[in-house]
């Protein structure tokens, strides 16, 4: 079992130092509205969820856009020496779920809007 642990833990620092993660900033943003607009949240919480959708949008004062860090990120982890990249065809198909996560987005937010948010 610790053969397990450790060999775990190496797997892990070989993913934060060679690969290149894929981060999707909506899906981000889909996950973390989503949360707050949950049926089962506190109804006295949704209205964060439009502060929250500022701050990842980066109008919120002090936020910096999710896409703009995203970028960062991934511009620090690719000029590390002997990357991998993560698969075209993983990044299609996570891309392809795009319209209807901002679409869902929409539609959450219309549905709390019907019971007042």
């Amino acid at each position: 079992m610790i053969n397990q642990a450790e060999l775990g833990f190496r797997n892990q620092d070989f993913n934060l130092n060679k690969e290149v993660s894929f981060l999707n900033a909506t899906s981000s943003v889909f996950q973390g509205i989503q949360t707050l607009l949950d049926d089962q949240t506190p109804a006295e919480r949704r209205p964060a969820a439009v502060i929250r959708l500022n701050k990842y949008a980066g109008l919120q004062k002090g936020s910096e856009a999710t896409t703009a860090i995203y970028k960062q990120l991934t511009l620090k982890q690719i000029s590390k020496p002997g990357v991998i990249y993560p698969s075209k065809q993983a990044m299609e198909v996570e891309l392809s779920r795009n319209a209807s996560m901002l679409s869902g987005i929409e539609e959450l937010f219309k549905k709390i809007q019907r019971y007042r948010l």
